[in-house]
């Protein structure tokens, strides 16, 4: 702590270092630079935290699609022609 970042270091724990996942290919966007992506219309941000948390608070524009859903393929209306930035904090 105390580096003065404003992004999160992503670290593993140690007893699923041999583990691969697939988000750990999925390329990485900071809060900074997906601002400029979404109100240039070449980018929108999905919740995927879960619908209370997204009714409890959430970005502005934000759609809630759980991650669940995501998973299961029960999804609709997504753009093809935009980045999708996902968030789950």
């Amino acid at each position: 702590m105390g580096s003065g970042s404003l992004t999160p270091a992503v670290t593993k724990a140690a007893d699923d270092s041999h583990e691969n996942h697939p988000e750990d290919a999925m390329p990485r966007v900071t809060a900074e630079e997906s601002i400029p992506l979404v109100k240039s219309g070449k980018a929108i941000v999905i919740d995927v935290r879960g619908t209370a948390s997204y009714e409890a608070a959430h970005i502005k524009d934000a759609l809630d699609i759980p991650l669940n859903k995501l998973e299961a393929g029960e999804f609709t209306g997504l753009p093809r022609d935009k980045k999708i930035i996902a968030y789950c904090t």
